[in-house]
């Protein structure tokens, strides 16, 4: 896979409010989507997947993640199947032991990439795509009550995200 674009900010902290980050498209990813929007075959010869990198964590945060593709801002608390969910980052981390030091997970850098090609695919069919740029959102999620409400979200967990990418097979 081959970087078509990345987000000019890097090093994006997470917490327990929703982060929002742009992705300026350029040419290159301009065509993939294009590519991708043309046909189902085509989407499936050329798949582009976000990638998120050098994720980093001082602690389990205790929540986890969704992660949306140009979530419209209307203020609404959005819900997984509102068609703009790309999946969740979930970070679990092993509690400090005899034989672990206490911050020994906080140097190792995660990966998680999703492969986007469908979601591109119905965004553009729906008119929800801009050429330009695309956001993707980071809305923090945590337990819910015995009656299935959330409860409010806290973490004091540092978690952050070194790089936002969007890949594809061609450039």
């Amino acid at each position: 896979m081959t970087p078509i674009a990345t987000s000019e900010k890097e090093g994006i902290v997470l917490g327990a409010r929703p982060v929002l980050v742009t992705v300026a498209l350029k040419e290159s990813a301009q065509k993939a989507v294009e590519r991708v929007a043309k046909s189902a075959e085509d989407a499936a010869n050329n798949p582009i997947t976000l990638q998120l990198d050098d994720v980093t964590f001082d602690r389990s945060p205790g929540i986890y993640y969704e992660v949306y593709l140009n979530l419209p801002a209307d203020g609404e608390d959005p819900e997984f199947h509102n068609g703009h969910y790309v999946g969740n980052v979930a970070i679990f981390a092993d509690e400090p032991g005899p034989n672990r030091p206490a911050h020994a997970h906080a140097a190792e850098k995660l990966s998680f990439q999703f492969d986007i090609t469908g979601l591109v695919r119905d965004l553009v069919a729906r008119k929800k795509w801009d050429k330009d740029n695309a956001t993707v959102t980071f809305v923090p999620r945590g337990l819910e009550d015995a009656n299935g409400f959330p409860l409010e979200v806290k973490t004091d967990a540092q978690v952050k995200i070194g790089k936002v990418t969007f890949q594809s097979t061609k450039e």
